[in-house]
């Protein structure tokens, strides 16, 4: 795809798009060569490890569940006017536990899951490990020499805002939710399936704020229902795409007709406009037992107050207001 095809065609109508190729093979060879994760366990590197349950991420509960296990917070510590604003006040959307852990300890976690050939967590209350949003020019900057923004986002005149590492041990889902940039998502190990929908009509998957609760880890390592914290998310819906519930939530009847699939296997990257709500299903490498992905945040073409239901996206004249003619003068 050139650079032209791919601003008119995807960028300015924001299309996602499956980017065939854009992860070099000598790139996917070295993520995928021990040595490169040995150099850094034995520079006593760290990661911050996520921690869920049964490989689920970022969905939702009953906050009468969180409060029947004793966790803090009644839900008296939001402020009024942000209460006032609840959307669905009765759940709250999961944050899992984390973990500061060395490099060397997750490697010992992932060869253990290659060992048994398991992608698969065992029951609800099984841990599931998960390293995301973790920003590789602050933490692992080596590989920025070894994996490189896919060059059309150069070629367009994209503005790189973030560039991070997600490293799971097992399949995992990441539930239904919107980031405020233009996103290019790489699988590196294992396959990555979302359901995406558009942002033209945000009332249909409920946008606004979810109270957010708290997991933890006791001191024999097993997962708490901690905290029903006084803050909100404001990029998650409370509908669970795979099983809506329609008659609770009625106007997700009206996305249906426009979900979107795109499964993305490793060396592929998917573009995934800014906003458009995203539901991921990652299935771990069935012989490693773990998947990798790098992802490059973008500064959006087009900006959104959020959250904000019924509001419209605007140019974003701050970061391209500059660039406009040039881009569009690209040629086809």
């Amino acid at each position: 795809m050139t650079a032209g095809a791919f601003f008119r065609e995807h960028l300015v109508p924001q299309r996602p798009v499956l980017l065939r190729g854009a992860v070099s093979a000598e790139a996917l060879a070295a993520v995928r060569d021990r040595s490169l994760w040995e150099k850094l366990a034995r520079e006593g590197r760290e990661v911050h490890v996520k921690v869920g349950a049964a490989g689920e991420f970022e969905g939702v509960e009953p906050v009468e569940r969180w409060l029947a296990a004793g966790a803090r917070g009644d839900g008296s510590e939001l402020p009024p006017q942000i209460a006032a604003k609840l959307q669905s006040p009765e759940l709250a959307v999961v944050r899992p536990a984390h973990v500061a852990m060395s490099v060397t300890e997750f490697l010992g976690h992932v060869d253990r899951a290659g060992a048994t050939n398991s992608t698969t967590a065992a029951g609800e209350d099984a841990l599931s490990l998960y390293v995301e949003y973790f920003s590789i020019p602050e933490h692992l900057p080596e590989l920025r020499g070894v994996v490189h923004p896919p060059a059309i986002a150069d070629d367009v005149g994209l503005r790189l805002a973030h560039e991070n590492l997600w490293w799971g041990i097992g399949d995992t889902v990441g539930h239904m939710h919107f980031d405020a940039f233009d996103n290019l998502l790489c699988p590196l190990v294992g396959t990555k399936t979302l359901t995406m929908v558009d942002a033209t009509n945000n009332t249909r998957l409920y946008e606004g704020h979810i109270r957010e609760a708290m997991l933890s880890l006791d001191a024999a390592s097993r997962l708490q229902r901690a905290e029903l914290a006084a803050s909100t998310s404001m990029v998650n819906t409370p509908v669970d795409v795979r099983a809506p519930d329609l008659a609770r939530f009625p106007a997700f009847r009206g996305a249906l007709d426009d979900l979107v699939t795109a499964t993305v296997p490793p060396g592929d990257c998917l573009y995934v406009p800014a906003f458009w709500w995203h539901h991921v299903e990652t299935a771990a490498d069935a012989a490693r037992g773990t998947s990798l992905a790098v992802n490059y945040w973008y500064e959006p073409l087009y900006r959104k107050n959020f959250p904000c239901a019924a509001c419209a996206h605007s140019f974003n004249h701050e970061a391209y207001g500059d660039a406009i003619e040039g881009l569009a003068r690209l040629p086809a």
